[in-house]
């Protein structure tokens, strides 16, 4: 049962001992540095992540050539946006991002003409088409990327270049770190925000990793939560908007707010 009961104030209890609070514990997927900005996310919650990435990103060696033939520049993981950087060429083009994540990382590398679909990749295409019909856009990525982009906008004239920037590959083994606390306590959540680490962690669970039967799967998009539709999970629960503002709240609400008779 979900663990929501602990992000409440404890009642006074008769006798000696003091009530002991436990925080439920939800362990984030995602790739490092985006990890870390999550769990911090989630301690203002009253919630205690479990900090265990199961993909990690690798930049790849790429050759961008004749970088002033393209009009635009899209962008649909802040990771393609640290590992691609900021090309002079092109600098003065606009920038065109799947979400205010990237957006910002986008602002941060130093690009000036800005813009976020605040969506996934649909969105990003519906945004190449209003802001550079028939437009030659260039896209770094990762090696196999979530969405087809190119498929999305080729009805409108534009003709997307991907440039693979990164990949992502599953980790090996999991941490001791997490193997201890899957031992100590149960886990209430597990949020997954990306396809690849769905299906790292489908992978895990196959090869018989326990612990987890009483946790809440909190994924991204549709796209993250498919791959764990076939594990014993208790249950997978999607965020209604493909933005990680969106999928805290709905982890904020599901283990925040209700009670629960865990143990």
């Amino acid at each position: 049962m979900a663990a929501t009961r602990f992000c409440r104030q404890a009642e006074a209890m008769s006798g000696p001992e003091p009530t002991r609070i436990v925080a439920p514990r939800v362990w984030v997927t995602r790739s490092a540095p985006g990890a870390m900005a999550t769990s911090n996310a989630l301690r203002p919650f009253g919630l205690d992540p479990i900090t265990a990435p199961l993909i990690e990103t690798r930049a790849l060696s790429y050759d961008l050539s004749r970088p002033l033939d393209f009009d635009a520049v899209a962008f649909s993981s802040p990771a393609a946006v640290r590992l691609f950087g900021l090309h002079p060429e092109i600098s003065s083009r606009p920038v065109l991002t799947v979400g205010d994540a990237t957006a910002l990382a986008a602002r941060q590398a130093g690009w000036r003409d800005v813009e976020s679909a605040d969506g996934d990749v649909s969105a990003l295409a519906a945004l190449i088409i209003s802001r550079c019909p028939g437009g030659r856009i260039l896209h770094p990525c990762a090696r196999i990327p979530a969405g087809d982009l190119a498929d999305a906008v080729v009805r409108a004239g534009c003709h997307v270049t991907r440039l693979p920037v990164y990949e992502t590959c599953g980790v090996a083994e999991l941490p001791d770190s997490l193997l201890s606390a899957l031992q100590a306590a149960p886990i209430a959540g597990i949020v997954v925000q990306s396809p690849s680490a769905g299906c790292v962690l489908t992978e895990f669970w196959s090869k018989g990793l326990t612990g987890l039967g009483d946790a809440v799967v909190f994924a991204l998009s549709d796209a993250c939560a498919a791959p764990l539709r076939s594990t014993p999970c208790r249950e997978i629960i999607v965020s209604p908007f493909p933005k990680e503002e969106a999928l805290l709240k709905v982890i904020r609400d599901r283990l925040c707010a209700s009670p629960s008779a865990a143990r």
